[in-house]
């Protein structure tokens, strides 16, 4: 959502950026590749079974676009300092598209595809909404949704929101009952929540607790046996791999059996890995969280995911099994004293 200048000629309301978009502008490189560039989004889908109102699909999405300020808010960046601009509703570009009959192809598969595809794709940050959908209709009666919002304001605990937002709106349009949807708080209430709250992180002890816990630390890379490209001088990828059921049936009941989350259990799997890569039992690994550390907010429509190191030490561990308690009380601490990314850096 970068302007190049201040919003000009439209109704805005100015308000202070998380600190969690000011992490990102610090991440954007001003190109296509960057944070605020159009290729930088989350991708979203659901299957729909029965007959689309497609008036009534139109009207539901302009609700949330009308309910999450967010989707319809700009960063204005090449101001001092930089802003976040609220702009008025705006209705949501609907494309509908008929597929031809499949053969031979699971439509599931199709979906993927289609997913695929609309991930290859592009969103402007500059345009309100910040959010465009795509119906794929295999037939009457069976249907893809995809949902297209540019990463600068969404994560994926988001995009569970606007999912569910936006089946209560359809249905109250369907039938003429209002939504049963929980009061929200908007981001920039978040934003200013944040600020107002920046001297008792402090007070609670989190920025002491980071200093000792990264001093002398050393964050892990992957060796590499080439350099990189110099095109390639920015990479961003997700990759996704499939774990075998038995696998996430085992690391589920050693999570169970030690207190810890499945999270614990897969990043105590990746310190052995690293550890087997480098040789080091000082390990310090970032990860993303949910960033979502107050319930008020956890209905809210934002950027609200954060990058936290796990430092932990694995050379007194003789088990497995050491490793998840060592990482899970690396866990527990973090999440006590998390801070936004940029905070920590």
């Amino acid at each position: 959502m970068i302007e190049s200048s201040p919003v000009a000629d439209r109704q805005e309301q100015r308000y202070p950026l998380s600190f969690t978009q000011e992490w990102f502008l610090t991440l954007d490189q001003g190109d296509d590749g960057g944070t605020f560039g159009p290729r930088f989004m989350t991708v979203g889908a659901v299957r729909v079974t029965g007959l689309v109102d497609l008036a009534v699909l139109q009207g539901a999405l302009d609700d949330v676009v009308a309910r999450h300020e967010l989707l319809r808010t700009l960063v204005v960046r090449d101001a001092d300092p930089p802003y976040q601009a609220v702009l008025p509703p705006c209705r949501v570009p609907l494309e509908v598209r008929d597929l031809p009959p499949v053969t031979g192809k699971p439509r599931d598969l199709v979906v993927q595809e289609l997913i695929l595809e609309a991930e290859a794709g592009s969103i402007s940050a500059r345009e309100v909404p910040l959010i465009k959908a795509l119906l794929c209709r295999f037939d009457d009666r069976d249907s893809a949704l995809l949902l297209t919002v540019h990463h600068s304001v969404s994560d994926g605990w988001s995009m569970q929101v606007i999912f569910r937002d936006l089946g209560a709106f359809y249905t109250a349009r369907r039938t003429g009952i209002p939504p049963e949807l929980p009061p929200i708080r908007q981001y920039r209430e978040y934003a200013a929540w944040q600020r107002a709250n920046a001297t008792s992180t402090a007070e609670d002890g989190a920025p002491a607790y980071w200093q000792r816990k990264l001093d002398g630390a050393r964050e892990f890379t992957i060796p590499n046996d080439h350099g990189h490209p110099e095109k390639y001088s920015r990479p961003y990828s997700l990759h996704v791999h499939d774990i075998e059921p038995e696998v996430l049936n085992g690391a589920n009941a050693l999570a169970t059996a030690t207190r810890s989350t499945l999270f614990t259990v897969l990043l105590s799997a990746f310190y052995v890995l690293a550890h087997k890569l480098t040789g080091s039992t000082d390990l310090a690994i970032r990860a993303f969280t949910a960033g979502r550390t107050e319930l008020e907010f956890h209905n809210t429509m934002g950027l609200f995911l954060n990058c936290v190191p796990f430092r932990t030490d694995i050379a007194d561990c003789t088990s497995f099994r050491d490793i998840v308690m060592a990482t899970r009380e690396t866990f527990i601490d973090a999440m006590a004293y998390e801070l936004p990314v940029n905070v920590i850096e």
